[in-house]
């Protein structure tokens, strides 16, 4: 049920959302990696949602600051867990 929920929220994303949910939970994203993420949740959002994503997050890890990364993947992890995304 979430999975189908998140899927037609993520056409809907901005950069301003990833900043502001990164300011939210304590984490200062620069424009470029907003710009990475969003594209990457955009682009690779089936295998996110899928066991396999981690591939997706090591991915991204040399291009996001150690903190953005740590606290990304830690957030990713808290909400899958949560809503039993898979």
């Amino acid at each position: 049920m979430y999975k189908n929920l998140i899927i037609k929220y993520i056409p809907k994303i901005t950069i301003n959302d990833i900043i502001y949910f990164g300011e939210k939970n304590n984490v200062m994203i620069d424009l470029g990696e907003a710009n990475l993420i969003l594209q990457t949740i955009q682009k690779d959002y089936q295998t996110l949602l899928s066991p396999n994503y981690m591939s997706i997050f090591e991915k991204v890890k040399p291009y996001l600051s150690k903190q953005c990364y740590d606290k990304s993947l830690d957030l990713f992890l808290t909400y899958q867990k949560k809503y039993k995304i898979f």
